[in-house]
């Protein structure tokens, strides 16, 4: 028999395949941008742009300067613009509105409620140790509970472990305590978890405000203790009535006297305006059905 070959059918060209089989062209959502030294590794050289995605934010570009206080202590210039802008969103309740006896109780939630005014607390904070380049800190650490709202971004924004310092009973696993301390408002002990601070890393230690230095020094022993190294003490407002920088470097004959102490906001530069205690007979407590008509109260009375 003789073999035959079939006739091969005619196939469809691209152009006349039905719509719906078609492969539609991506389209940029804005113009593409084409790299002039590399291309990205795992796409072409035009990028395509969707709704929500990331746009790398631009950092101040005018840095207050940093002024020398004292010896290995630091502090942004109090008579720049943006160092008054922060002074001023840090309201302060007296001893009758405040969660201890003291004088003046800072309240760090005008800063953490204005986003505006905590981005830049937080980028100083990042640009003074993203320049150390190299020699920068490795680590954060925050102290329980203030150093917890400031240390995680400035940690983030750096891609470096943030660390809790955490009074005892709070955390699980096997912990490395401060020992017992005083502060100014109780005795306190901290403690961090085994591990997560090593030989040879560089902490940056966290808080609030320094006040006598009592909580600094327990941070700077747990850290020294684990065989790391206190790279810098950290704080948005400096009392320096109560010379707790001075007390950190006069600790255990001059142990951590080189260790500098960068503050943000001076006491005086908050001033007396910012008390912001409620009118006389204000109750400390009310209940959140009482809270609407509590704070017009307050508002009225302030008014008068």
């Amino acid at each position: 028999p003789t073999r035959t070959r079939a006739t091969p059918q005619p196939t469809q060209s691209r152009s006349s395949c039905s719509a719906r089989f078609q492969r539609k062209r991506r389209q940029p959502i804005h113009a593409p941008v084409r790299h002039k030294h590399r291309r990205h590794p795992h796409t072409s050289h035009h990028h395509y742009l969707r709704e929500g995605d990331p746009i790398r934010r631009q950092m101040p570009a005018n840095l207050p300067a940093v002024v020398a206080l004292g010896s290995q202590h630091f502090c942004l210039d109090q008579s720049d613009d943006q160092v008054k802008r922060i002074a001023k969103s840090l309201p302060w309740y007296g001893p009758k509105y405040s969660p201890h006896d003291v004088p003046s109780f800072y309240d760090v939630s005008g800063i953490t409620e204005d986003p505006a005014v905590f981005q830049l607390v937080v980028d100083f904070f990042v640009e003074r140790y993203r320049a150390q380049g190299e020699t920068g800190p490795t680590h954060i650490a925050g102290f329980d509970a203030r150093g917890f709202l400031f240390g995680p971004p400035i940690a983030l924004a750096l891609k470096i472990p943030f660390v809790m310092i955490r009074k005892a009973g709070k955390l699980p696993g096997v912990l490395v305590t401060s020992g017992k301390y005083v502060t100014e408002y109780s005795t306190d002990e901290t403690v961090m978890r085994l591990g997560s601070v090593r030989a040879g890393d560089r902490v940056v230690l966290v808080d609030d405000l320094i006040a006598t230095g009592g909580t600094a020094l327990a941070g700077f022993d747990l850290v020294d203790q684990l065989g790391a190294k206190v790279h810098e003490f950290a704080a948005m407002v400096s009392l320096p009535f109560l010379d707790g920088v001075g007390k950190i470097h006069a600790y255990k004959e001059g142990k951590y006297k080189d260790v500098p102490c960068f503050t943000m906001v001076d006491d005086a530069s908050i001033g007396p305006e910012m008390c912001s205690d409620p009118p006389e007979g204000t109750p400390r407590m009310v209940s959140a059905e009482q809270a609407a008509a509590m704070e017009a109260d307050i508002v009225a009375k302030r008014a008068c």
